[in-house]
């Protein structure tokens, strides 16, 4: 055996171990914040344990072969209800008005006015929940008025101003601290469709890079899944919708799955990341979340706005 091929070897079975251990890791989130951090990325412990598996066949190397593909088996397993296709009734029908709803990170320092409009125009979505709403993008989007009469805009000087563009007068709409901080806000708003009331959450949560911030995270989701009892508890219609800095496979997005009931129309897509638009770790963390009184009629991601997220595009319409 050659020098290469012994060097090409190591380096097969440090990826399958290096992929295996991720792995067993993101199992534990939890228990550890950091271990629903590794969480995020099962899609790329895949494609990183699928080359590591192709490297080990060609080189007929079976110990790293076996470790790699138990990667891809415990990965598979951990993804393969996310990657079931939405499902609705095809007999049951709606109440006919279908609704559009986008959410959109802005970010602060995007300076492409342009881009984001033109999007939003040609979409002609029916509500807009924005985020990272500076005072500089509160002035820019007041060239949506045309379109949107109906703004709410709460900017902030950090990343968490919020704000709901809407082309109907929503039946309130408000602004409430809902995590540890007095700044942690989600958005909140009330629509008449057709004599049905249905609410509305708009989030944006902390992003889950330190220990503190994984337990406000926590705090913020429990508050929106008690909104969204209250609202079940009155048979009011729900749309949880906006930037959830966690994709559906961690433990924090798992939990509020199984607390408030709702669907996640992202169910179904594994490598349609919303963010980063530039890096590598891209990963699916802008989310709309719709409660079984709706039938999902289209989701979709646009196109780069200037960003590093990618707008979220659903369409929806309430059943009887």
């Amino acid at each position: 055996m050659t020098k290469g091929v012994r060097f090409l070897r190591f380096v097969v079975l440090a990826m399958s171990l290096t992929g295996l251990l991720t792995t067993a890791v993101a199992f534990l989130g939890d228990w550890h914040w950091y271990a629903d951090l590794v969480a995020q990325l099962r899609p790329q412990y895949c494609v990183w344990l699928g080359f590591a598996a192709l490297g080990a066949l060609a080189l007929k190397y079976r110990r790293a072969l076996i470790v790699a593909a138990a990667g891809l088996l415990a990965n598979g397993a951990a993804l393969a209800p996310y990657a079931l296709p939405w499902q609705d009734a095809a007999d049951m029908p709606t109440r006919g008005r279908a609704w559009s709803f986008v959410s959109m990170n802005l970010l602060q320092g995007n300076s492409e006015v342009a881009k984001v409009t033109e999007y939003l125009r040609r979409v002609q979505a029916d509500v807009v929940v924005f985020q990272e709403v500076s005072p500089r993008w509160a002035a820019s989007l007041e060239e949506l008025s045309d379109l949107y009469p109906h703004r709410f805009i709460e900017p902030r000087k950090d990343q968490f101003g919020l704000a709901l563009f809407s082309r109907e007068k929503p039946v309130e709409v408000a602004t409430h601290a809902v995590g540890h901080r007095a700044g942690d806000l989600a958005l909140f708003a009330g629509f008449e469709s057709e004599g049905r009331r249905f609410g509305l959450a708009g989030v944006h949560p902390d992003k889950p890079d330190e220990e503190w911030k994984t337990r406000n995270r926590r705090t913020y989701f429990e508050q929106i899944a008690k909104w969204c009892a209250a609202k079940a508890a009155s048979n009011e219609p729900v749309v949880v919708i906006g930037d959830f800095n966690a994709t559906p496979w961690s433990a924090s997005m798992k939990s509020f799955t199984r607390s408030t009931g709702l669907r996640n129309t992202s169910q179904g897509v594994i490598f349609g990341a919303t963010w980063n638009v530039w890096q590598p770790h891209r990963l699916l963390i802008d989310h709309a979340f719709l409660s079984s009184e709706w039938a999902l009629a289209e989701r979709q991601v646009g196109q780069a706005v200037g960003s590093d997220h990618r707008p979220l595009l659903i369409r929806a319409a309430l059943r009887p």
